[in-house]
């Protein structure tokens, strides 16, 4: 709880701490080499790379928000 401008601020963290992750997995997700957000999920799997909540496997839904977040800011 809290005012409009406290939401705001926290959004903007948020959105800063998912675009700074984002950019530290461009080099894996550039050389999974797909589009395909199940393989990517797999090659994170084979690699040991945790989602961006700390859980051990990705899900497809969050792989596509990446590669989609990725594409956008390329």
């Amino acid at each position: 709880p809290g005012d409009d401008r406290s939401a705001s601020l926290a959004r903007e963290q948020r959105d800063l701490r998912y675009a700074q992750h984002a950019e530290e997995l461009r080099p894996i997700v550039e050389s999974a080499n797909t589009t395909n957000a199940s393989k990517l999920c797999e090659y994170f799997a084979m690699l040991g790379v945790p989602s961006p909540r700390g859980k051990a496997k990705w899900n497809s839904a969050a792989a596509r928000r990446l590669m989609k977040f990725i594409a956008m800011s390329a």
